[in-house]
């Protein structure tokens, strides 16, 4: 390695040499070593080449067990039990040891849950955008491609992202696996799937707004949290309507509806033009919909309609929502979407509604609300 020490490389990128020396492939691609570290420009530049970096890989090296590049990929291994049994019949007591039938791998279809690469947001869209994969985890190693995933115990399994078909659901789905997923800068939250924006932006045919879909952008609306958080990002990471402006997991329940409202007209600025599915510095919607005026009721999450006198709960989406000062906004609930339940009861339906408030001549989504009939 020209003008590089090896002695002076991280356990886990000296490990990776190695590995692909041993595979006799001439190049090898570490994010840390190729990004100028430190140089916020050339940062920009390269993460949008990261649809290209990995899809384009002849195998990716994934350290899942290694919390940082000084653990390496070749670890201590965690012994298997054993213990000795004695069975009537037999001559000779008998050795019996734990076999690892498909180890973790029953948890979410090859999400190794509990590794620790699986619980970053970056290493999502380098696996799925991956070719190839050698993964090396606590108890054993891994080879996946778009066949299956194959361990050392000789099982295989399905793997879930080998038949990416580029699919509005399947885009949901990758979602919600994104959000429960950490990142060590809030920042990095669109970046950090940007890889796969640009490659599902081709194959929908659809513009990318910020998360969303043009083609599908009043179902991608209709998202709700999987439980409330505690607080909002301090700083500005995109726009309300987004499920990426929240650090959380969202749900999506837009599919199959009707819309009742249409998007007029849209703008999204990026922080960087060298990155357009990176940072956002600005965005925002202009949307027709049906409005309806909310009114406090008996408790903090009871709402009354404008003209009903029923209470309703409202879900907001960070308990800083929720807040002494909530009962003298001016919230209003946004019609986006409805969808029969059950065809066979006339207007049995739920309609998805946004909850906002009015900021100025603009309104800032706080929370959303399923209207039932």
């Amino acid at each position: 390695m020209l003008g590089i020490n090896e002695s002076h490389l991280p356990k886990t990128i000296s490990d990776a040499v190695a590995i692909t020396r041993q595979l006799a492939i001439k190049y090898l691609w570490v994010d840390s070593l190729c990004i100028c570290q430190g140089d916020a420009e050339d940062w920009s530049r390269e993460s949008a080449r990261m649809t290209e970096v990995y899809s384009n890989a002849h195998i990716v090296i994934a350290n899942n067990h290694g919390n940082d590049s000084s653990v390496g990929c070749f670890s201590t291994r965690i012994p298997r039990p054993m213990s000795e049994l004695n069975l009537p019949g037999f001559a000779r007591n008998l050795v019996a040891m734990v076999l690892y039938i498909q180890d973790e791998m029953w948890v979410d279809l090859g999400e190794f849950g509990g590794e620790a690469l699986t619980q970053r947001g970056w290493a999502l869209q380098e696996r799925v955008l991956a070719k190839r994969l050698l993964h090396y985890n606590t108890r054993q190693m891994y080879f996946e491609c778009s066949q299956g995933i194959f361990s050392e115990d000789d099982c295989t399994t399905k793997n879930r992202y080998c038949s990416l078909d580029a699919s509005l659901r399947q885009w949901n789905e990758l979602v919600a696996s994104y959000g429960k997923r950490k990142l060590t800068n809030s920042s990095d939250k669109f970046p950090a799937i940007g890889g796969l924006a640009k490659l599902f932006e081709k194959e929908l045919k659809a513009q990318y707004i910020a998360g969303l879909w043009s083609t599908h952008l009043i179902s991608g609306l209709a998202w709700s949290r999987s439980h409330q958080i505690v607080s909002t990002n301090k700083e500005y990471l995109g726009p309300s309507w987004s499920w990426a402006s929240y650090g959380d997991r969202a749900i999506f329940s837009g599919e199959g509806g009707s819309d009742i409202s249409k998007v007029v007209e849209w703008n999204v600025e990026p922080r960087s033009q060298s990155n357009v599915y990176g940072e956002i510095a600005s965005a925002w919607l202009r949307i027709r919909a049906p409005i309806l005026n909310l009114i406090p009721g008996i408790s903090e999450s009871m709402f009354t309609l404008h003209k009903d006198d029923r209470s309703r709960y409202v879900f907001f989406d960070s308990t800083e929502t929720e807040s002494g000062k909530r009962h003298t906004w001016d919230l209003e609930i946004l019609l986006l979407q409805e969808k029969v339940i059950n065809a066979q009861i006339d207007d049995n339906y739920e309609c998805f509604a946004l909850i906002v408030s009015k900021v100025g001549n603009e309104r800032k989504r706080v929370g959303c609300k399923f209207l039932w009939d």
